[in-house]
Order: C-alpha cells, then structure tokens, then sequence
C-alpha cells in the first residue's frame, strides 16, 4: 500500500506521566508510517509536558504545543487547528493504539472510498500491556447516514460508533467548520452528533484496535461525573436540537427523547438542593422552547410522552420508582 495520505494523529495530554509513553510508543511503532503527530500538552505539571518535547526531538513527525490548563475540548481544537492531513484521529493521552490501527483504517477507506470516516471497535482495560501487535482478522460493515446516528442515540449496549471521538479516523473535509464545545463532560458525543448530520456513509472494523485505558482519576471515574454530565447533556441537547439542519428534521425525535429523559435525571439529581429552584428553572426554559415539537412529533410514542412528562413533573415520584427499580 503507497502511504501517500497523509494521517494527523492529535494527542491530548494532561498529567498522565505513567501512561503517555505507551501512547507515544504505539503511534510512532504504527506500521503505516506517513503520520503527523500533534502532541498538545493542556498544562501539565507531573513531567508529561516533558515526555511530549522529548518525543518530538526523537521523531520528525511529531511536534508539541503547549499551552494553559483549559480543557480536554481545548487541545483537540488546538490540533485540529495545526493539522495537516488528508486525514485526522485524536487520541487521548493515555490510551494506545494496536501497531496496525491506522493501515487497517487507511485501507478500510480506500475499500470504501464513499466513506468520510471509518471507526473500529475498543478494548476497556487497565493494562499497559494488552496484545498491540498480533495480527488481526475482521469484518467490517457499511452504516448509512441513518444507521450511524440511529446506532449514536441508542447507544447502551457499548457496539456500534460510541460517542467518543477517538476511535475514528475522520476525512479532513468532514471537519471543517466543526470545533470541540466548552463542554466540561459529554464533548465528544456533541461534536460526532453534529460531525454525523454531514456523514453520507461510514465504515464500521469490526476489530478491537484501540485500547481505552480506564485510570482511577480518569474524568469518568469522578464521583461527581454525573453532577456536571446532567447539565451538560441537557444544554448540549437542547441546543443541537434548536439549531438542527432543516434538511435533518427526520432526527429531531431522537434529540427530543434524549432531552426530555436527561431532564428527569437532571432534576431528580439536583431535588431538594440549594440548586434546585435554578435547575428547575432552567429546564423550564428547555421544556418552553420545545414543548409544542415534543407533543406534536409522530415518531415519539403518546404513552412514552405522557411518562416521560409525568416524571418530569414529579421529582419525588422518580426518586421513589428509582429506588424501587434498585432494590429489585
């Protein structure tokens, strides 16, 4: 295969001493070897800023940018920005790669060329030292614009395209004019939801070539994750609803169903703080602004608007029926 294209691979990096050189190794050990490496260290304290500057004076693909303590949203604009590739993938820091994840998604695209991304399946682990070098066999499948965003909001049973950006290799056209939101949690399931309203096709490996690495003080693992989620899903939904292309009005349903549900939690989660009465408020304004689009959409079940709105309005019967569901 003539590695031609170039690939822009960018690292986001904030104190993960332990894990980014294993992150390092398995990109420059990549048996596709025409790679842009964008390191972008967001402040870091712990000597990662220190791996990253030595790793690009030990390899000429690879260069570094520094920069404050924003956000994880920060680096990967500030990547994307520099990039230069026929082709972009961000990578978390202290994640890695199998050696030959990026020829298997080169060649997936030059199979399909109809596609603008092709994404491959991961491995939830806590091991530095996962197989990154037997050689794979896979199948792969062809999603439409349709499948991918159906596959997106009924995501749950962790197959299919994930909300995460990083197991995807994206044409660079595909991202234009998209950038990363403030968004402290969820930005990489609002930057793919509006990344797939523009996606024709997608190939979808079925093979395990990225290894997400689940650290103890990883964001997800916060035990305050869900406390900045809920409000953060709920704007984030909202607001990709409200500015919805006219010509992708056949999706608004899901938005809708992901809206709706994440008020109830939202609500639930905040139910007799001193938060209350603004998060109360605050979804009333959501539930205002689409309240006639909701009652009146025909792909959403009566019986599941009149739940969903009940809950809605009864904090403390949702408290209670969640407690019930627990014990069972």
């Amino acid at each position: 295969m003539k590695e031609q294209e170039l690939v822009s691979i960018i690292v986001s990096v904030y104190n993960i001493v332990g894990y980014l050189p294993k992150c390092l190794e398995t990109i420059a050990e990549q048996s596709y070897k025409n790679l842009e490496i964008i390191l972008v260290d967001d402040g870091s304290t712990d000597g990662s800023e220190t791996i990253c500057d030595n790793f690009a004076k030990s390899d000429s693909r690879a260069s570094v940018i520094h920069q404050q303590n924003i956000g994880l949203w920060a680096t990967r604009n500030a990547g994307k920005m520099m990039a230069k590739g026929d082709y972009l993938m961000f990578v978390d820091g202290d994640d890695y790669l199998h050696l030959d994840a990026i020829k298997i998604m080169i060649e997936a695209f030059h199979h399909y060329p109809q596609s603008d991304l092709v994404f491959v399946d991961c491995t939830k682990t806590i091991s530095l030292n996962e197989d990154i070098e037997t050689k794979k066999s896979y199948n792969t499948s062809i999603l439409s614009q349709g499948q991918l965003i159906h596959k997106l909001f009924v995501y749950g049973d962790r197959t299919g395209p994930r909300p995460s950006v990083w197991n995807k290799l994206y044409r660079r056209e595909l991202l234009e004019g998209i950038w990363s939101n403030n968004y402290p949690r969820a930005q990489d399931l609002d930057f793919n939801i509006r990344i797939f309203f523009r996606v024709s096709c997608a190939t979808w490996i079925h093979c395990e070539l990225y290894f997400w690495v689940k650290r103890p003080v990883s964001l997800t693992n916060q035990s305050n994750y869900w406390k900045i989620a809920y409000p953060c899903t709920v704007k984030m939904f909202f607001l990709n609803y409200i500015n919805l292309p006219v010509d992708k009005k056949q999706y608004g349903h899901l938005l809708l169903k992901k809206l709706y549900r994440r008020m109830i939690f939202y609500k639930n989660k905040f139910y007799k703080t001193d938060q209350q009465d603004s998060v109360f408020r605050e979804c009333y304004e959501y539930e205002k602004a689409t309240r006639k689009d909701y009652w009146l959409n025909l792909r959403i079940n009566p019986l599941e608007k009149i739940g969903v709105t009940i809950l809605l309005h009864s904090p403390r019967l949702t408290r209670w029926l969640m407690k019930k569901t627990k014990n069972l």
